[in-house]
């Protein structure tokens, strides 16, 4: 035996592992030299630079009707550097190529050249980045797997497995995607600042199709999460299976059912529909950039602080911890992304800000930037809204998890909590199919999946309406939940300035809106 070639190649191993290691403790840190050089040239042209680094790592498959028809992995690397005069005008620029330092540091004399320029021209400036503290931090979380260690063929053959399944429940089509990526960012500025932070994020969608008498409907079904456990966790695929079943019943019996009359009516809103009511038609008009450009959360481009936006029982909130679709420990800026209260029992009192709109609107810097590549510009973005209700009816019914959850059950509470003493019907809405926002005029109509008529004596199904009306009347609406936090996060991208952005919202299981004037069901 050649025991020199066997050390030698065990030192290969342990030297690949150990390099393997750092690189996923200390990610971007080969590029620590470059950094502090791009950051000596900023101060010596007495200016102020953030720099950021990032790489994105992509994995996606598709799946059609059991065939395979993508499977593809890319990788996105490159540096964004914003210059900042001592007055506060500024410029950016951006470059892919971060191997030829020389390249990026003639890019970054040319961004220095334009600040200065952007001065002398008097355009506009902005100095609140100077008021942000030095911050140093690494945030890593914790994956049931490594990226770099399932191969593309077996997400393949479980992807397939999980749309066989689908097929074998009678939808005319379904189409499986599954898209993990890993995300490390490295922040710094001259400051002092150097954060690093790494996104690890998967989902799992499946289209579903349904034709029956000349007649067509899609539904969907997402699952999220942190690594490959929502394609190879049995618990979580039991449940997004069993998500797919319950469609696979009501889809055809949707398929034959009337069309509701229009008009207002006492409502119980899914967890799904009440999650994208507060993102589409609340959270974007509380990004400070929309209250800036004139949202129904904003006079005269200040936002309207203390004003009651909602019902008391109403509070909304934007966070996303590490396992939550739309997890951002630190915005674009390096400013760490907090929980941001936008509506306190009923009141506004918060906005998802950035440095450049939150002075103007009048209201704190909340880290609310998000960019979706090094070489985008930093807006205002949601990460994971959330709906919560103080007046909560909770019952051994609604413990269930979601999809376990039948209209039976839901109708055997509200009758329980003699919720038809004063009212002779109620009408649930399920599901959401998106729609259409306008938060200057602050009007919404969105698509839902199914409609029930619930009385105490009777469950109809009815065909999905469209649910449309003013948000704020909407919000003022609100009079109750029924169950706790939805086990069930909506999980989704936002698209927003030609960026997009990873979001989810979760609300209360079930949520009771009063009837009202300015909350409409069916019609234009």
């Amino acid at each position: 035996m050649d025991f020199g070639k066997f050390f030698f190649d065990c030192f290969l191993i342990y030297d690949k592992i150990r390099q393997k290691r750092i690189s996923m403790e200390q990610p971007l840190n080969q590029y620590s030299n470059l950094l502090n050089q791009l950051h000596q040239i900023a101060r010596k042209s007495d200016c102020y630079l953030i720099a950021r680094i990032q790489e994105k790592k992509i994995k996606s498959v598709d799946v059609l009707n059991n065939k395979l028809e993508s499977a593809q992995k890319s990788n996105i690397k490159g540096i964004g550097m914003r210059i900042f005069t001592k007055t506060g005008h500024n410029a950016f620029g951006s470059t892919d190529d971060l191997q030829d330092e020389k390249q990026v540091i003639q890019l970054l004399e040319k961004i220095i050249f334009s600040a200065k320029k952007s001065q002398k021209l008097k355009f506009s400036a902005n100095k609140e980045i100077f008021k942000l503290k030095p911050v140093k931090d690494i945030v890593i979380p914790k994956t049931e797997y490594i990226f770099d260690d399932i191969a593309l063929k077996q997400i393949e053959k479980d992807l397939i497995d999980i749309n066989k399944q689908a097929k074998k429940m009678n939808f005319t089509v379904a189409e499986s995607f599954f898209n993990i990526e890993e995300e490390c960012w490295k922040i710094t500025r001259t400051d002092g600042t150097d954060i690093v932070f790494k996104i690890p994020r998967s989902i799992l969608y499946c289209i579903l199709i349904y034709k029956k008498q000349g007649q067509t409907i899609q539904r969907s079904v997402r699952a999220s999460g942190k690594s490959y456990e929502i394609l190879f966790s049995k618990r979580v695929k039991e449940k997004f299976i069993k998500q797919m079943r319950n469609l696979s019943k009501e889809m055809p019996e949707v398929i034959k059912a009337p069309v509701y009359k229009s008009g207002n009516y006492d409502l119980l809103l899914d967890a799904e529909l009440a999650g994208v009511l507060i993102h589409e038609a609340f959270g974007h008009a509380a990004e400070s950039d929309d209250i800036f450009a004139g949202s129904i959360l904003s006079k005269n481009k200040k936002i309207l602080k203390n004003k009651k936006v909602a019902n008391s029982v109403v509070s909304i909130y934007d966070f996303a911890n590490e396992n939550e679709r739309g997890f951002y420990p630190y915005d674009s800026q390096g400013k760490k992304r907090e929980k941001i209260t936008i509506v306190d029992k009923g009141v506004l009192k918060q906005a998802i800000s950035d440095i450049y709109t939150a002075k103007k609107i009048n209201a704190p810097l909340t880290g609310g930037a998000k960019a979706e590549f090094y070489s985008s510009i930093p807006v205002p973005r949601m990460s994971n809204t959330i709906l919560e209700i103080q007046k909560v009816i909770n019952d051994k019914l609604l413990s269930k998890s979601v999809i376990d959850i039948s209209v039976k059950d839901i109708q055997n509470t509200l009758i329980k909590n003699g919720i038809f003493r004063n009212r002779e019907k109620i009408v649930y809405l399920k599901g959401s199919r998106g729609g259409q926002v306008d938060t200057t005029k602050g009007t919404f109509m969105l698509g839902t999946d199914a409609l029930y008529e619930i009385t105490k004596n009777s469950i109809k199904l009815f065909k999905p309406a469209s649910f449309s009306g003013t948000t704020l009347g909407a919000l003022k609406a609100i009079n109750f939940a029924m169950g706790k936090k939805s086990d069930l996060l909506t999980p989704g991208t936002c698209g927003k300035a030609g960026q997009w952005a990873p979001v989810s919202d979760i609300a209360n299981k079930f949520i009771f809106i009063s009837a009202d004037k300015d909350v409409k069901i069916g019609g234009n």
